[in-house]
Formats: C-alpha cells, structure tokens, sequence
C-alpha cells in the first residue's frame, strides 16, 4: 500500500513538473485572442441592434435578411468559442497560432455580416430591388421565336398586360 502511495505522488510531482516545464503562454497572442473576441462580441450585438430595428419597422423582408445573417453570426461564433478553448489548450506556438487564424477568420467573417445586415435595411437599395423585379407589368419572358410553341404553359390568373 505505501509502494502505491509513493508511485501516486512520484506521478503527481512528475506532471506537475512537466506542466511547469513546458513553455509559456505568450501574452501578446492571449491579448490577440481577448481582442478578437471582444471584436466579434461587438459585431454581433450590433447584429443583434440591427435585428431590433427590422423588427421596429416591422418590415418582414428586411427581418428575413438580417435574421439570416444573425444566423450565421450565431454559428461563427459558436465556432470561435470551440477554437478559443482549443487555444487555452495548446502548449505549442504552431498550434496556437492556427487557432488565432481561425479567430482572425471568424471574426472577419462576423464582421462581414454585420456589414451585409446593415445594407439589408437600406431601403434604397431593397425598394430599387424591388421595383426592377415587377416593373414589366407581369409579362413573361421574351420568346426568341413566337412561332415555335414552348413548354411553359400561360398562367391561369394572370392579369392582362398593360393593367
């Protein structure tokens, strides 16, 4: 029993020891991540701001579009979150290093839909869009040849054009 016992602390001292000996953590990269981090938390809660007022204007394409891009924020940054504990973890510079590339991409890709959610309520740009799509008065598409007959059949309940 006392042989188990001094195998167990020779054990625990042993890697403690090699815990200790292994190389530090390097600040300036733990700084990189808590930036990051803070980067992405920022652009999501303006993601979050921006899916308020869409919900304020009560606009539903515009809720749909930022609501997407909530979305995929939501899942970047449930994928930062697995890569900054990967980071605690690693003890090598190689592997800390990928970890911050990963963050540096998550977080630009926040950033870009933070961006995308913002033009998705300029309603410039959505009432431009939208008037081009039915600003042909409900005609089909050009048939290159009338004469030959096509496939797509005529709709039931389609207003005449010109009304």
């Amino acid at each position: 029993m006392k042989l188990i016992g001094k195998i167990a602390l020779i054990g625990i001292l042993g890697a403690g020891g090699a815990i200790l000996a292994a190389p530090g953590d390097d600040p300036a990269s733990d700084s990189r991540v808590a930036t990051l981090q803070l980067q992405m938390r920022t652009d999501y809660q303006g993601l979050l701001r921006l899916q308020a007022l869409a919900r304020k204007d009560k606009d539903v394409i515009k809720l749909n579009c930022v609501n997407d891009k909530v979305v995929q924020a939501a899942a970047e940054m449930n994928i930062a979150d697995g890569t900054s504990k990967d980071f605690d973890g690693q003890r090598d510079q190689l592997g800390r290093d990928g970890s911050i590339k990963s963050l540096q991409s998550s977080s630009d890709t926040v950033r870009k839909l933070k961006e995308a959610a913002s033009q998705c309520l300029d309603s410039k740009l959505i009432l431009s869009e939208s008037s081009n799509s039915f600003s042909n008065g409900g005609v089909g598409p050009i048939d290159p040849d009338p004469y030959q007959p096509t496939d797509i059949e005529p709709p039931v309940y389609a207003s005449p054009p010109g009304t």
